[in-house]
C-alpha cells in the first residue's frame, strides 16, 4: 500500500515537471520569435494603412499622406487614366521608410509625363503601394 502511495507520488511528480518543462519551452520559443524580427511574419502594406490626399497646381499633383503605421520600402505605382478610364501612363515613386504619424509627400511633376498630349489626357489618377512592409 505505501509502494502504490509513493509509485502515485512520483507520477504526479514527473506530471508536474514535464507538464512545466513544456511551458517553459512553448514561452522561450515565443520569447525567441518575437525578438528576431527575421522570424516575424512580414504583413504587406496597402492603402488602407495611411491616409492621403492629392492637391493639383498647374504643373504638379502632389500626394500628402501620413502612415497609420511603421513603413519600411514604401513604394507607391501611380496609374495615370483618362476620361474613359484607360491607362495612359504608370509612374513609380519609392518613398523608403516612413514613420508612423508623421506626414509625408510625393509629388508627380508635369516634366514626368511622357508628352503633352498624354499630360492634357489625363483625368484621374489611381494610386496603389506597390511594395512597403508594415512595422
Amino acid at each position: 500500500m505505501e509502494e502504490e502511495m509513493e509509485e502515485e507520488k512520483r507520477s504526479k511528480g514527473d506530471a508536474i515537471f514535464l507538464f512545466v518543462g513544456l511551458a517553459l519551452l512553448i514561452i522561450i520559443i515565443l520569447l525567441i520569435i518575437c525578438n528576431y524580427p527575421a522570424l516575424q511574419v512580414q504583413k504587406k502594406a496597402t492603402l488602407s494603412d495611411i491616409d492621403g490626399n492629392w492637391t493639383t497646381e498647374t504643373t504638379k499633383q502632389t500626394y500628402t499622406f501620413i502612415p497609420k503605421s511603421n513603413i519600411d520600402g514604401l513604394e507607391f505605382k501611380f496609374t495615370l487614366l483618362d476620361k474613359n478610364k484607360q491607362t495612359v501612363q504608370t509612374i513609380t515613386k519609392k518613398v523608403g521608410n516612413v514613420i508612423k504619424g508623421q506626414q509625408y509627400t510625393v509629388t508627380l511633376s508635369i516634366y514626368e509625363i511622357e508628352s503633352i498630349s498624354s499630360f492634357l489626357n489625363i483625368s484621374y489618377v489611381q494610386t496603389e503601394i506597390s511594395n512597403g512592409t508594415k512595422k
